[in-house]
């Protein structure tokens, strides 16, 4: 109880130093508003197609891959980087096999990107400001003869 009273006390004693109970803006605000990381893509899953998803069925090698791929993308800051990172930038577009990707409603604007990970997997995704948008992972190609832009 007594040690109640001296927390209530010292709460007490230290509100009067704030005016009108705000934190001063000087242990407010971070010294430092340049976060490096605002200038990186983030990576998002909102529009993930867990219906088409195939990482389960990825081979070893692939899935490392495939992992290093989201690494590399965490670490940009640019689309023009992509190729020298080397990620493909491939447009597709809704038709065909393709169609399987498109399933789920996505932005008016979004532009539709396929990487491919070592021969047969692919990695759809296309990217929204900072955002890379991950749509799907599969573990096969399509049959996409002419379904690219």
């Amino acid at each position: 109880m007594r040690e109640k009273k001296k927390l209530k006390k010292l709460i007490s004693d230290n509100v009067s130093k704030f005016s009108h109970g705000m934190i001063p803006n000087s242990v407010a605000l971070s010294p430092n508003k340049d976060d490096p990381e605002d200038h990186l893509f983030s990576i998002s899953y909102v529009y993930y197609n867990d219906d088409i998803c195939e990482v389960d069925k990825l081979q070893h090698n692939t899935a490392r891959e495939a992992l290093k791929v989201i690494r590399k993308v965490g670490k940009l800051s640019d689309p023009k980087q992509f190729k020298e990172s080397g990620i493909d930038f491939f447009p597709v577009i809704n038709a065909g096999e393709y169609k399987k990707v498109f399933k789920q409603s996505l932005p008016i604007d979004a532009e539709m990107k396929e990487h491919k990970i070592q021969g047969t997997a692919r990695l759809f995704y296309f990217t929204v400001s900072k955002k890379f948008c991950m749509v799907a992972i599969v573990s096969s190609h399509f049959e996409t003869a002419k379904q690219r832009k």
